[in-house]
């Protein structure tokens, strides 16, 4: 791994707690240097700068209220979540054209 600060490691760990939600959510993810979280549902990605963020979002999936006119699967990632468009991309968009490739920095997909 490479030297980074603290703040940057503990950023780190904190996406990497997230790992479970994500995989429990059926997303994928990617961890960039030094500290982006990449993650992709039904095509659409969206980069998290913040451990906080990223779970805040994931919370808005789980505390969803279930009916009967509501389907059983988590929203669309695609739907409005307070981010901006900047933050959504889609996959095509930027796979393989990042600075960094999963393959290069080691990260895993979820």
């Amino acid at each position: 791994m490479a030297d980074y600060s603290k703040d940057t490691n503990d950023r780190r760990k904190a996406f990497l707690a997230l790992r479970p939600q994500l995989r429990q959510l059926g997303m994928k993810y990617d961890l960039f240097d030094p500290a982006r979280m990449w993650v992709t549902k039904n095509g659409v990605s969206k980069v998290f700068y913040n451990p906080e963020d990223l779970r805040l979002f994931l919370d808005s999936f789980q505390h969803q209220p279930m009916d009967s006119t509501t389907s059983t699967r988590p929203q669309d990632i695609s739907e409005d979540h307070g981010y901006t468009p900047s933050q959504v991309r889609r996959e095509e968009e930027w796979n393989g054209t990042t600075p960094t490739t999963a393959l290069e920095t080691g990260t895993c997909r979820g």
